[in-house]
């Protein structure tokens, strides 16, 4: 599932793409929980890495999106489920035709011989309409295939 804010004159390519890699399925203590790779870029800037959601919460947030997309107020926020490590907010933005994104990461990496925090954060627009594919990601999630990145094309 990807966010995209196309290049404008003068203004650079924004995207955000998550992708589900992983369900844990009914034998696991917490079935329905879900691994995310993302990559996000702003500008020259990029990252990407995985974090885990809770199944509940991931339903949760897709019915808060279509409450948004519908009635064009409130919020739909979810957090990983470790603490402090990724955040995805979107409302609306200031056109009422548009909503604002906003995604925060940051992990700790304890590697010797000094450890120290790797975080990214970026915050964008989108149409409204672009809702329609996150929304349906959410509310129904499958594992996603390999982007075109893991497999080497084009």
């Amino acid at each position: 599932m990807r966010l995209r804010v196309h290049p404008q004159t003068g203004v650079h390519s924004q995207t955000l793409e998550l992708r589900i890699t992983e369900i844990d399925g009914p034998e696991l203590p917490r079935a329905g929980d879900l691994y995310i790779d993302f990559n996000a870029s702003v500008e020259f800037f990029s990252a990407s890495g995985t974090f885990a959601l809770d199944a509940y919460e991931f339903k949760d947030f897709g019915a808060a999106l279509r409450t948004l997309s519908s009635s064009r107020s409130g919020n739909a926020t979810i957090n990983s489920l470790s603490p402090g490590e990724m955040t995805l907010s979107l409302s609306m933005a200031d056109s009422p035709d548009y909503v604002r994104v906003t995604f925060a990461f940051s992990k700790f990496r304890a590697y010797p011989p000094s450890p120290y925090e790797c975080s990214i954060s970026v915050a964008f627009e989108v149409e409204l309409g672009s809702l329609a594919e996150l929304i349906a990601w959410a509310e129904i999630p499958t594992v996603d295939p390999p982007s075109q990145e893991d497999t080497g094309a084009l």
